[in-house]
């Protein structure tokens, strides 16, 4: 068996130096030789594991909110629509409506804008807001 020297030359098992550049050479134990590299899943393996657990428990809760969803209360979105459609039933030109944003709500209570022609035919913007009178009835507050 024989070693290497730092520069890289062989020499005969147990020299020193190295016979070809004189650089000394490591005495190594014949118990180093004999280990075994180390085999594990290492850090980058308990990382990658822990971003998939998280991963599982993020679509578990998900899951679990989506199922824990009070389906009892108002449904928001058909409630802006029918103030929406009020919005429109109180305007000079209907037709001509336009809401430049999505009606936010608190609540039981809708606002938002819309755009439409006055009787002049001239484009003007008007602020409105809705409350929601139970689950399925809107009031249209004011249109101005």
């Amino acid at each position: 068996m024989s070693v290497t020297c730092p520069v890289g030359h062989k020499n005969a098992s147990g020299a020193s130096f190295c016979s070809t550049c004189g650089a000394a050479i490591a005495a190594r134990s014949t118990s180093d030789e004999a280990k075994q590299p180390r085999q594990g899943i290492g850090c980058a393996g308990i990382g990658c594991l822990a971003i998939i657990a998280l991963g599982i428990v993020g679509i578990i809760s998900i899951a679990v909110s989506g199922a824990n969803r009070d389906s009892s209360g108002p449904d928001m979105d058909a409630a802006v629509v029918t103030c929406q459609s009020l919005v429109k039933d109180n305007l000079k030109a209907p037709s001509t409506a336009s809401f430049p944003y999505v009606p936010s709500y608190s609540g039981r209570v809708i606002s938002g804008e819309v755009d439409a022609e006055n009787g002049f035919g001239a484009k003007i913007r008007s602020s409105f807001q809705c409350t929601l009178v139970d689950d399925e009835r809107v009031r249209l507050d004011y249109l101005r």
